[in-house]
């Protein structure tokens, strides 16, 4: 196996991590998404936040936000 062939090898495997690093997030938004359409609170909490760009208000339990993904 040539130095090309692994360097080709290693930037596939990376590229297949990072497809499925961004399926996960995927995912993760779509359960968010879907979680603050049927009522729950903390993720129209947590969407308001990223939307609005609200890090530094109180007001948010950043805790619970994180339990979301």
């Amino acid at each position: 196996m040539g130095v090309a062939m692994k360097s080709q090898a290693r930037k596939a495997k990376r590229m297949e991590a990072r497809r499925q690093e961004l399926l996960r997030e995927m995912e993760n938004r779509k359960r968010i998404w879907n979680a603050a359409i049927n009522g729950d609170a903390r993720a129209c909490m947590f969407l308001s936040k990223q939307y609005l760009g609200t890090k530094d208000d109180p007001k948010f339990d950043d805790r619970a936000i994180s339990s979301l993904t």
